[in-house]
């Protein structure tokens, strides 16, 4: 139900961008990319001839699923870091 164009923009209003990739059976797919922390996160989508297939919330489901589970490790990142601190002003 969705076109390339349509996919690009949702994608682009979630702050994704809308990545093309061609496999080495000639097939083409469509990922999203999104740089977090300088570190670049791609999720597959769909293959591009299933693009026709796909609903608006599908695609929003596969790329908010990728925001929070970067957002649950940079939490425990951060939940890492304090125990850290508070064991080192223990120590002290």
């Amino acid at each position: 139900m969705m076109t390339e164009q349509d996919v690009r923009v949702t994608m682009k209003q979630h702050r994704w961008s809308y990545l093309p990739r061609k496999r080495r059976n000639g097939l083409d797919y469509v990922y999203a990319q999104r740089k977090v922390e300088g570190k670049k996160h791609e999720k597959y989508i769909c293959a591009y001839t299933a693009l026709d297939k796909l609903n608006i919330e599908q695609l929003v489901a596969k790329l908010t699923d990728i925001v929070t589970a970067t957002n649950v490790g940079m939490v425990q990142g951060c939940s890492y870091a304090l125990q850290v601190d508070e064991q080192h002003l223990v120590n002290q």
